[in-house]
C-alpha cells in the first residue's frame, strides 16, 4: 500500500485514481517493478485542510479536490469544473420537521402554522390567507355568519397538521 503524491491518503495497489482528491496515480518505475502500480510509498500520509467536496455532474460521484480548480471525477474520468463543488454540509439545515411543533402551531396560530412548513405547504397558506381576506370582507359587509369560516380554515390546518408524518 502507498500514498498519493498530491494528499497523502492511503492508496490500494490496484487505484488509478486517488479516492481522496481525484489525483490520478502516477506509475512509477520502482512501484511497477515491485508490482504496485501507481503507487508511491515515499509520500507519508498528511490532512489537507482546503480540499473542497464535489458532485460528478455526469454520473453523481462525490469526491474530494483542490479549490478553484477543475478535476477529473476518480469515478467516471468526466472533467468536473469548479462551480460543482458543493457547499459545506454545516451551512445547509437538514433538520427535518416535526409533526408535533406542526400540531402546536396549528392549534395556536391556526393556518399561520403553514408558515413552519412552507417548502411544502406555501400553496395551503396562501389559499388561507384569501380565505381569510374574504370571509373579513363578508363578515364586515353582508353578515357575521361568515365567521364559522374562519373556524373552518382552523379546523383545516389542525387537520392537516395531524395528517403529516412524524418527520417531513
Amino acid at each position: 500500500m502507498g500514498f498519493c503524491e498530491q494528499c497523502g491518503t492511503p492508496l490500494s495497489s490496484s487505484a488509478k485514481f486517488c479516492r481522496s482528491c481525484g489525483n490520478e496515480v502516477v506509475e512509477t518505475k520502482v512501484a511497477a517493478a515491485q508490482g504496485r502500480v501507481g503507487v508511491s510509498s515515499q509520500i507519508q500520509p498528511t490532512t489537507n485542510l482546503n480540499f473542497v467536496r464535489r458532485n460528478c455532474t455526469n454520473c453523481g460521484h462525490t469526491f474530494s479536490g483542490p479549490p478553484n480548480t477543475s478535476i477529473e471525477c476518480p469515478n467516471c474520468a468526466f472533467w468536473v469544473s469548479v462551480t460543482s463543488a458543493t457547499t459545506p454540509s454545516s451551512l445547509i439545515s437538514t433538520k427535518k420537521k416535526h409533526k408535533t411543533t406542526s400540531v402546536i402551531l396549528a392549534i395556536f396560530l391556526g393556518p399561520l402554522s403553514w408558515l413552519y412548513s412552507y417548502s411544502i405547504d406555501s400553496k395551503k397558506f396562501w389559499y388561507s390567507v384569501l380565505a381569510i381576506v374574504v370571509v373579513a370582507v363578508l363578515e364586515t359587509f353582508i353578515s357575521p355568519v361568515f365567521s364559522v369560516l374562519n373556524f373552518l380554515i382552523w379546523l383545516w390546518s389542525l387537520v392537516d397538521a395531524f395528517a403529516k408524518p412524524g418527520a417531513f
